[in-house]
């Protein structure tokens, strides 16, 4: 809002020089005036606003940081905790490995010795079986050498005088009630004398 006033065509003078200058001086004080009136107006509730802005800023960040620093204790707490929690679990899987181990390595013993056991077993029972096979064994084997050998080297006289002698030694002998048993007699399955 300037005041411009109109000039006049003719030379200036002193006068028109004041007045143009009081003019000009007029104009700038309206000037300054009209600054300082809108500056104390307008920037004050600027200065103002920005002012809250900052301070809202500040006040945010504020509780921004109180709240990170609370969820950061929080965390750390709960990786402590997780921790801790890790350790214990770690430890309690150390103690159930070993107690597995030590069941594990009793359980094989008993199986070993119990294993031995039926080895020792089973041998044994086999070495009874090869001495009754072998004495089987021998005892065919002798029976088909006497027999042999009788063949041979007994006559038919030495045949019966042994078979008399045989006879003779059972006439001694008495049977289970008192009986005498005959040359002739046959004893049944039953123990009962046959004739």
């Amino acid at each position: 809002m300037f005041f411009f006033f109109a000039e006049a065509h003719h030379h200036p003078g002193l006068i028109d020089v004041i007045f143009d200058f009081k003019s000009n001086v007029i104009n700038w004080l309206f000037l300054v005036g009209f600054l300082i009136y809108a500056w104390s107006k307008m920037v004050p509730p600027m200065l103002e606003k920005r002012a809250k802005s900052i301070e809202d800023t500040i006040a945010s960040a504020k509780r921004t940081r109180a709240e990170s620093e609370a969820f950061l204790k929080e965390q750390k707490a709960k990786l402590e905790n997780a921790q801790k929690e890790a350790d214990k679990i770690v430890d309690e899987a150390k103690t159930v490995a070993q107690q597995l181990k030590t069941e594990i390595e009793s359980q094989t013993k008993r199986e070993v010795a119990d294993l031995e056991k039926k080895l020792e077993a089973a041998i044994d029972n086999e070495r009874q079986m090869i001495v009754t096979e072998v004495r089987s064994a021998a005892a065919k084997a002798a029976v088909q050498l006497s027999r042999a050998y009788l063949e041979k080297n007994v006559t038919e006289a030495d045949n019966k005088r042994l078979l008399t002698q045989f006879m003779q030694q059972l006439d001694s002998l008495s049977g289970p009630e008192g009986t005498t048993f005959s040359p002739g007699t046959v004893i049944g399955v039953s123990g009962r004398s046959e004739k």
